[in-house]
């Protein structure tokens, strides 16, 4: 790569980026979930501890089995070797978009093996800012997907093997869902070229991959509320068919700027009507594909494109619908991403577009083009959206007059169509990224003093009331009190009912709060303390068993949870003896396991207020015991009278399973390379 381009390709970066280096903050989820995740692992780990499970997020979860905190995949494992040495949130911040300098270096070569320096600089500039690129920035724990595309397709034709090890590192990004939509293009093209071999084991070597992300996440999965969603929750973010306008004017239906109008919730605006590639690209993109269409990969990609784009549609696809409901896919949520795989046949399409032109300068083909793109907007021009997008109208029909006086100029460089193409993805997505926050204030706000405490466990805070938050989701990462309130994906769906119920302020909220062993929570005026609340962990001598959410939730008034525990699991004594609950002694309680010591001149449960999950084990006087669901969402233990230790201890053979398939990809992926394919 000549100095000219590297130059280019990191000045285009920085000016985009520039607002995160100025102090901006990059929010949603950033902030509220996956920056935290990050600050608390890097801690950890600074101390020396392995954070196998994290009392901060629904006040205990397995953190290293959430695959969108232990990504396996070296841009994943650097993020955290930065974090090490400095983990603040602006490092954090450069870190994420640091993602797109290497989308920017990884697109260009992939370009540069098919045309000159100017266009494959115009290729990588329409792939990296491409606004479902940019608006996805809320999920950043998947930027890494965003680099590896465009290596996985330049290794393609010459190192088929490689390019399927860096398929199968892409697995560990987040959401496993792009990678398996990534496949159907490169099946196709493999299929279509008849390198059935190489097709096999290109499968072979992503195996390792998919079994190790399966062998970390498949118990969560089969714990988990999602499991129970139906058909239309399913397919809950499905681009539709209406929104198609959204590919040529990004805010019609909706503004990326804060405290603008959002169509469906943010959620469904950032995955169904961000799917912008500016007018040059969509221009040249269908040129190229007209002109080019006798190319192999023009077709193949042609194809791949309208399928992914079938896919993404989700709900509205009779086929999708079918599969769905005869219940052969289950969890494979929001279809829409499917289209983010698009960026990369639509910047290839739009470099062949502008080679083309810059060979024929077909003049009149391009003005029809522009012709045909202006008929299709009229209908939704029209339209009345819920926001004031007039700004985005003039903005559209200035780039189409834009585009084609540059184009109809003799001696076109190619580098003013690329100055024109990233200065509209840049006014569409550059204002995503200007935020400011009190980052002091905001994780850890003047009341937190009053709170914090010299002991992990001590404070637990149901953090919800009415339809806000008192405190940021998951910010007990960082300020050190464990929230019954947050966000995950993959919580139990036993804890789930819980806490639902818990926030609606049911009948029985004071139990519930009893159950929870919750010292702190909050009302409209502020938060409370209970001066009575329970240990957090008791021995009782009187249990109930209650099979299901309806027996549990509804007859909570009638409870008595200070002398009785109430499991949903059959006990093999009887315990009948209502007396008040036995504190239990706390030897251990960190992020690797929990040590309890009790004496007792009788049998009972003992019940201990942490959320059960898979992998959970625990072992009484050394040997293994077993582990009840108490209180709908917690754990409890038959135990013996007399002197006795517990400890409940995280088990670690799904991850060590998990690690090893990881290193066998590699090792195999590295192996396979050296077997001569024939090329296409």
């Amino acid at each position: 790569m000549r100095f000219y381009p590297l130059f280019a390709i990191f000045l285009l970066w920085f000016i985009f980026f520039l607002p995160i280096f100025q102090g901006s903050t990059l929010f949603d989820d950033t902030i509220e979930e996956f920056y935290p995740a990050f600050y608390f692992f890097t801690e950890s780990l600074k101390k020396g501890q392995i954070p196998f499970f994290n009392h901060h997020l629904f006040s205990s979860f397995p953190f290293l089995n959430e695959s969108q905190y232990l990504a396996l995949n070296p841009l994943f494992l650097l993020r955290h070797l930065f974090g090490i040495l400095n983990n603040s949130l602006y490092t954090y911040n450069l870190l994420v978009s640091l993602n797109y300098l290497l989308s920017l270096i990884f697109a260009y070569l992939f370009f540069r093996k098919r045309f000159d320096e100017g266009i494959s600089l115009f290729g990588s500039v329409v792939y990296t800012f491409s606004m479902n690129h940019i608006t996805t920035i809320v999920h950043p724990h998947v930027f890494d997907l965003i680099p590896l595309i465009p290596l996985i397709f330049y290794f393609l034709d010459e190192r088929p093997l490689l390019s399927a090890t860096i398929l199968g590192i892409s697995f560990h990004t987040g959401h496993p869902q792009k990678p398996l939509y990534l496949l159907i293009p490169i099946i196709l093209y493999l299929v279509l070229v008849r390198r059935f071999k190489v097709l096999i084991l290109y499968i072979l070597a992503l195996l390792p991959f998919i079994l190790s992300y399966y062998f970390q996440v498949k118990d969560l999965f089969a714990f988990s509320e999602r499991i129970k969603w139906d058909l239309r929750s399913l397919l809950e973010s499905s681009y539709h068919i209406d929104k198609f306008v959204s590919l040529i004017i990004p805010k019609f239906y909706g503004s990326i700027e804060e405290g603008a109008v959002y169509v469906g919730g943010p959620y469904h605006f950032y995955m169904q009507m961000s799917i912008y590639f500016s007018i040059p690209a969509l221009i040249l993109g269908i040129y190229g594909v007209i002109k080019n269409w006798k190319i192999f990969e023009i077709r193949v990609f042609a194809l791949s494109s309208l399928i992914l784009f079938f896919l993404a549609l989700g709900d509205q696809n009779p086929l999708i619908n079918l599969i769905y409901s005869t219940g052969l896919i289950k969890g494979l949520r929001d279809p829409v991403r499917a289209l983010h795989i698009l960026p990369i046949f639509v910047s290839l399409f739009s470099a062949y577009g502008l080679k083309s032109f810059l060979e024929n300068e077909d003049k009149w083909t391009a003005f029809r083009i522009i012709l045909l793109i202006f008929a299709f907007s009229i209908p939704f021009i029209l339209q009345k959206p819920p926001i004031d997008n007039n700004g985005e109208i003039l903005k559209f029909l200035a780039l189409l007059i834009l585009t084609y006086a540059l184009l109809g100029w003799r001696g076109i460089l190619p580098h003013s169509i690329t100055a024109l193409t990233f200065l509209d993805l840049y006014l569409a997505g550059n204002p995503y990224l200007k935020r400011k926050i009190d980052v002091e204030s905001y994780y850890k706000p003047p009341f937190i003093s009053d709170l914090s405490s010299g002991r992990l466990g001590d404070y637990r805070i149901n953090a919800r009331f009415n339809m806000g938050l008192a405190l940021p989701r998951n910010s007990g990462m960082i300020n050190g009190l464990e929230l019954v309130d947050g966000y995950e994906p993959l919580v139990s769906k036993f804890y789930l009912d819980y806490y639902r119920n818990l926030i609606n302020r049911v009948e029985g909220f004071e139990k519930l709060l009893d159950m929870g062993n919750i010292r702190f929570y909050i009302t409209e005026e502020g938060f409370r303390e209970k001066q009575d609340y329970l240990p957090r962990a008791c021995l009782f001598f009187k249990a109930e068993v209650v099979k299901d959410s309806a027996e549990f939730f509804g007859g909570l008034k009638e409870f008595d949870v200070r002398k009785t525990v109430y499991l949903q699991d059959e006990p093999k004594g009887k315990y009948e003896e209502p007396e008040p609950c036995s504190p239990v002694r706390i030897l251990k309680y960190d992020y690797t396991k929990i040590v309890l010591e009790y004496s007792s001149q009788k049998s009972g449960i003992l019940y201990l207020s942490l959320p059960i999950y898979p992998y959970w084990k625990a072992k009484l006087d050394g040997k293994d015991i077993r582990i009840l669901r108490a209180n709908w969402a917690f754990m409890a233990f038959e135990v013996p009278s007399g002197f006795h230790k517990l400890e409940v201890y995280y088990d670690k053979r799904s991850l060590i399973l998990t690690f090893s398939l990881w290193f066998l990809g590699i090792l195999l992926g590295i192996s396979l390379n050296f077997i001569p394919l024939s090329k296409r």
